[in-house]
């Protein structure tokens, strides 16, 4: 019998998680060799890991000799064993695993520095900052020179926004081991702070220690921009894009395809303007102009103004520069100042309307409307279709009492514009003024169709236009527009509702009870896991339901961002009116007393309908993600209630893209009952029929997946597909979120296989059919990812992020249906700063992915 051979077996048993097999092997290693104490250990450890501590403290001990000596030398010998095994635990993720032999170490030798560092390391990566912290903490009390544990507090810290914490222990790290990764994030958070100038201290020793890192040139030049530095700043900004040009050359090739295809836009085109001047001009009219774009466009309105004059000063006789400059004068109240600049653009540029446009505007905020007016006949005569010019035009005459021209240009602005709120709006002052009160409230029932969120703003001008005698209170058509007053209390849960109501019996039906996801970390090369992937091992998500509730009401505002169910006598449903931003289960803020509709003073009046109606209505309808994993299942939920479908006369839903129809028809929901979102923002019903969402907004159970693969898989197009092995699912058709150097990464993958794919032109069929096949997706962050749903138990998927902006949703999918998930972020050399006057959204962000960054993470899953 091989001993060795045993115990190698009995370890790989016990890093599978197999303890009976490992305590089983170790047990027969010792009956073998009973001297030799290693297999004590591991024993002791396989119990310890099976969650017997008792019984594994009785096996150790039971080595120990009576010699103190002995003792000790024993005592170490497992203390080396068990740290070695809790490191290699935490670095194969196997985060409760390492936690467990770290406390265990502590119950042995309060003194053990590392098992304080990597106990902190592990609760960290599971969520549980406050008890890493605490651990860091005691390791650096044990040893003061503990580089890494300071910088991990600082990162959490930073990342939790409390600055000060942040920069003291930055500052202890710099002090012991200085670096320029430490140097650069302390210089970030001195600026969150408004420290500027110990902002850029950090941000220059940063280049010294590494002159090649151009984040800290970059960020470095942006602060030096707040403080009116130009010429300094766009040297340093120079010196970043030029030390680092991929981004800048992927990024103005990529714009120049996208106009190609028509696809491109202003923002895009700025971006891509002032990049390639840093790149290839520097110091330039270019950057100065396109630089004072952007900060125009970020609401830095001096310092654009600046920018545009150091432009001006290079260039005289530009029209566009001067426009630019009066509309920062004008947006900052300098009218005087704003006109000169828009006629020196006139006289450089006669036939452009839209300046003399923007001279109107300014001359009527200044009050010349007679000037303003022939300003905007000018424009007309350049561009009669222009519906601002018409809109300011109605909007002067109006105010000089000239009423019957002024309708009549609103009516030609609504006649090339007729979606406009505004001009419904002024249209509607303007006939209650004439005493026409009918067409009036109709100008003002328009504006209310067009923005329902404008419900308070109507109320406030009708009631004044009624207190003028402008509008009779008590016709038809006001009564219609008045709206209602938001809840004034809430109930937690429909249940907690039902049951006050005695209706548990007959109006509640619960369908799926509270579950939990088991969670596994998301495979990584780096140290660590991104913050936005730590919710330890499970998470606990609520049960679903279908609820009746009796003339109640549902709202949901413009945005598809805010909703509501409100019983009859006016009481929120917290746990059915979901809003955004999304936060996990259980998290405190999403308690209904802080639902933002107990901010709002009115909602939109309501749209009383008689009969059941079932609300399937939720949040951002139109998004892909949305629709398949916290709209559709709801139907399932019907299905599986006390409620006959048959008997539910309509159904509130968005039904008016590709996917929609098809998924509505395929589950059974005719069109002719469909009530469209967009028209109906909020509604009574006799019998409001609500079932509850799968569970929180974007965390989707189990029976979810399950129900989409059964519905959607079993169809007969599946088979017939064609079989894709490797996928890398484009966005370049969408509108945000796209790789900026995509035909760069797509022929690095090509090499290894892939195949490039966008599936906005496909059915929802299509898509399960070309998932269900695939043995590897990559794909950046976006609705496409929503079909791994449909993929084979240990798909491999790799998911690209903005830096600035991971969301862990489909990582969750990728836990429910077992599936091999890693990620890859993408990457910002232009510096923080910069990338943020870029993108000063980061959820809509597009991506610069490194190549070799990908090259590194195909390599880590085993692709290549």
């Amino acid at each position: 019998m091989d001993i060795t051979k045993i115990a190698q077996q009995a370890t790989e048993y016990l890093n599978q998680g197999e303890y009976d097999r490992a305590i089983a092997l170790y047990e027969q290693c010792i009956q073998a060799n009973p001297a030799l104490t290693s297999n004590y250990w591991y024993l002791g450890l396989a119990w310890l890991l099976q969650g017997e501590e008792s019984e594994a403290q009785a096996i150790w001990l039971s080595v120990m000799t009576e010699t103190p000596e002995e003792m000790d030398n024993l005592i170490v010998e497992l203390l080396e064993i068990l740290t070695t095994k809790a490191k290699e635990f935490l670095d194969s993720r196997k985060l409760q695993l390492a936690e467990k032999i770290s406390w265990e170490i502590l119950e042995l030798d309060a003194t053990q520095t590392e098992a304080y560092y990597n106990l902190g390391n592990a609760l960290a990566q599971q969520g549980n900052f406050e008890r890493a912290m605490e651990c860091w903490q005691q390791s650096i009390e044990l040893q003061p020179d503990l580089v890494d544990a300071y910088k991990n507090q600082a990162s959490v810290w930073q990342k939790l926004e409390n600055f000060p914490d942040a920069i003291a222990n930055y500052l202890k790290v710099l002090e012991l081991q200085p670096d320029y990764q430490t140097a650069y994030d302390l210089g970030l958070c001195f600026s969150q702070i408004g420290s500027f100038d110990d902002a850029i201290a950090c941000f220059q020793t940063a280049i010294e220690i590494k002159p090649d890192y151009t984040p800290a040139y970059s960020d470095l030049g942006y602060l030096l921009l707040r403080q009116n530095q130009l010429e300094q700043a766009i040297f340093f900004f120079t010196q970043a894009i030029q030390l680092n040009p991929n981004l800048a050359q992927s990024y103005y090739h990529w714009q120049e395809i996208l106009n190609q295809q028509e696809k491109s836009s202003e923002n895009i085109d700025v971006n891509a303007c002032l990049l390639k001047a840093l790149h290839l001009q520097g110091n330039s009219l270019e950057t100065y102009f396109y630089l004072g774009k952007i900060l125009g466009r970020s609401k830095n309105l001096p310092v654009a103004f600046a920018l545009y004059q150091k432009a001006s000063e290079l260039k005289t006789d530009s029209s566009e520069i001067y426009l630019q400059m009066g509309k920062v004068l004008a947006e900052i109240g300098e009218l005087e100042s704003a006109i000169a600049n828009y006629q020196k653009a006139i006289n450089l540029a006669p036939s452009q309307d839209r300046i003399y446009l923007n001279l109107g505007i300014a001359l009527a905020k200044k009050g010349d409307l007679l000037a303003a007016i022939a300003i905007y006949n000018q424009a007309l005569e350049i561009n009669p279709e222009n519906p601002e010019t018409y809109f300011y035009l109605g909007c002067a005459l109006s105010n000089i009492g000239q009423v019957n021209e002024a309708i009549a240009n609103f009516h030609k602005s609504l006649e090339l514009q007729p979606e406009s709120s505004q001009t419904y709006w002024n249209l509607g002052i303007t006939l209650a003024q004439q005493n026409q009160p009918e067409k009036a409230l109709a100008c003002f029932q328009k504006v209310m169709q067009i923005k329902p969120d404008m419900a308070q703003s109507i109320y406030d001008l009708t009631l004044d236009l009624s207190r003028q005698g402008l509008l009779n209170q008590k016709a038809q058509y006001f009564q219609e527009l008045l709206p209602v007053e938001t809840p004034l209390t809430f109930s937690e849960t429909t249940l907690y509702w039902a049951t006050s109501q005695s209706l548990e019996n007959t109006n509640y039906f619960p369908i799926y009870p509270q579950n939990t996801i088991d969670l596994t970390p998301p495979l990584t090369p780096d140290e660590n896991i991104h913050f936005s992937f730590r919710f330890g091992n499970k998470i606990e998500l609520p049960a679903s339901f279908v609820a009746i509730v009796p003339n109640g009401h549902f709202w949901l505002n413009q945005a598809q961002d805010k909703s509501a169910v409100i019983t009859s006598d006016n009481q929120l449903l917290g746990d059915i009116s979901p809003e955004f931003p999304v936060l996990s289960p259980g998290h405190p803020d999403n308690h209904p007393s802080k639902h933002s509709i107990f901010s709002l003073s009115k909602l939109p009046p309501i749209e009383k309908l008689n009969g059941t109606i079932a609300i399937l209505a939720g949040l951002l309808n139109d998004t892909y993600f949305h629709w398949m994993f916290d709209i559709i299942p709801r139907i399932e939920l019907l299905h599986r209630s006390n409620i006959e479908i048959a008997e539910i006369e309509k159904f509130l839903v968005s039904s008016h893209l590709p996917f929609q129809k098809e998924t509505l028809n395929l589950l059974g929901i005719p069109e002719t009952k469909i009530l469209q979102t967009h028209k109906y923002p909020h509604i009574q019903a006799t019998k409001l029929v609500i079932p509850s969402f799968p569970s929180t907004i974007a965390w989707m159970p189990q029976w979810v997946c399950d129900f989409l693969r059964t519905q959607f898989l079993q169809q007969p197009a599946i088979a017939k597909a064609e079989k894709i092995e490797r996928l890398y699912i484009s966005r370049k058709s969408t509108a945000n979120r796209r790789i900026i150097n995509e035909d760069e990464i797509i022929d690095l993958l090509k090499k290894f296989g892939f195949q490039s794919i966008v599936l906005e032109s496909m059915s929802v069929i299509e898509q399960a059919a070309l998932l269900t096949n695939a043995k590897v997706v990559i794909a950046p962050h976006g609705g496409g990812l929503t079909n791994i749903v449909f993929c084979q138990p240990g798909t491999k998927v790799i998911e690209i992020f903005s830096p600035n902006y991971v969301y862990p949703c489909y990582w969750l999918v990728s836990n429910a249906i077992a599936l091999e998930y890693y990620y890859l972020l993408g990457e910002n050399p232009e510096g923080f700063y910069l990338h943020k006057l870029l993108y000063p959204n980061a959820r809509i962000e597009d991506i610069f992915v490194n190549p070799n960054q990908l090259l590194n993470i195909l390599n880590f899953a085993g692709i290549t």
